[in-house]
């Protein structure tokens, strides 16, 4: 997940310093960087925060050209409508482009899990992450066993269980670092 991130951040800064480059070459390194986005997003749930990052650079390079031309912002929102849609196909992929998490609609215990807050383990999702996996759920923008996973993942790093000095805990402690 570190290479795929690593590969993500260089092609997103790898794009954005190139400048006005043929077209051929635009349509590559806008698919390139969508693939290690949408690899990096599938291989790893925290792996979503690489998708405004690459948004960001995106937009620092257009900002830092001295006079974007009409014919430049439209290549940068081709740039960006390619890289969305490369990142889309690959988060998609290894879902095999399927939605719903199992291949037959009967799963009742799972799909309980899922209405009532990922089940008693952990508690309810809140807050803005739950804002962002029910909008994406309910849109069906992602497959709903990553959008489960992440509400999960979440989730269970709220709180762990750790040990320092001879206390138990399930926060952490400052002095650690």
């Amino acid at each position: 997940a570190v290479t795929l991130a690593t590969m993500a951040i260089y092609a997103m800064l790898y794009a954005a310093a190139q400048p006005l480059v043929s077209f051929p070459r635009l349509l590559l390194t806008s698919v390139a960087t969508g693939v290690a986005v949408g690899c990096t997003i599938a291989a790893k749930h925290s792996g979503a925060v690489i998708a405004p990052l690459a948004a960001l650079s995106l937009l620092l390079r257009i900002c830092s050209h001295r006079a974007p031309t009409g014919v430049f912002l439209l290549r940068a929102f081709l740039a960006i409508l390619v890289s969305v849609a490369a990142s889309f196909a690959t988060v998609w992929a290894p879902f095999l482009f399927r939605y719903s998490a199992f291949s037959h609609t009967e799963c009742h215990q799972w799909k309980g899990n899922w209405d009532q807050g990922l089940g008693g383990l952990h508690g309810k999702l809140e807050g803005t992450p739950a804002l962002l996996v029910n909008f994406c759920r309910d849109r069906r923008l992602l497959p709903e066993s990553l959008l489960y996973g992440m509400g999960y993942a979440f989730l269970s790093t709220q709180q762990r269980a750790s040990f320092l000095h001879g206390n138990h805990g399930t926060r952490g402690w400052r002095t650690f670092f």
